[in-house]
């Protein structure tokens, strides 16, 4: 075996992957994300995760690559969080109002990871099976409400996550500095949101 390959062979032995390195990188992203845009330089990720550039290179190939984990990640979180909160919600509450709460609660606690996601989803980075994997929450999101009339599920879908979002975001923003309000703005917000999504076009269909 030559010089070189012994020394590789060192090289790969001495500096195995971390999986505390990776979710640091993670954690760094979304907040860096959050801060400055996508359009944010892998140093700044890397320093605020505390390692070399070099390193956050070692862990995901390039920036689009790193956008993606994120993004997985981020899908990973809401996955559990729909499912919890259906699981936790008041007898007579429908699975939207119980996931709607849910995730108005979460947004407030994670303002970087929400305002990132709500970045992803946008960017055109994320790859068709991702998309598709969003959709899906959103559909188990909004189970049962009818169709926008002249969209198809997709369409309909990214259309009601629109809203829902745009609805949500104007939630968080007035609810952070009025907590003790949270209650009532998170009713009146799906109260809206329903209207706004139920349209008398789609209720006919």
């Amino acid at each position: 075996m030559s010089d070189h390959s012994l020394n590789l062979k060192r090289l790969q032995v001495a500096r195995p992957r971390s999986e505390e390195k990776q979710k640091a990188l993670l954690r760094a992203a979304i907040e860096i994300f959050a801060e400055h845009g996508l359009g944010a330089p892998t140093s700044a990720i890397a320093k605020r995760a505390g390692v070399a550039e070099g390193t956050l290179f070692r862990y995901f190939e390039n920036k689009d690559v790193l956008m993606r984990a994120v993004f997985d990640h981020l899908l990973d979180v809401s996955e559990q969080l729909f499912a919890e909160s259906v699981v936790k919600s008041l007898p007579g509450t429908s699975q939207s109002q119980a996931v709607w709460d849910a995730y108005v609660d979460w947004a407030l606690v994670n303002p970087a990871a929400n305002a990132t996601s709500n970045k992803l989803m946008v960017s055109g980075k994320l790859s068709n099976e991702q998309m598709a994997r969003g959709m899906r929450l959103v559909d188990i999101a909004m189970e049962g409400l009818p169709l926008v009339q002249g969209l198809d599920l997709a369409h309909s879908i990214e259309f009601q996550n629109a809203i829902c979002t745009a609805i949500g975001n104007a939630v968080i923003d007035i609810s952070t500095p009025r907590p003790h309000l949270l209650a009532v703005y998170k009713r009146a917000g799906y109260q809206a949101m329903m209207r706004a999504i139920k349209t008398p076009e789609s209720s006919e269909s």
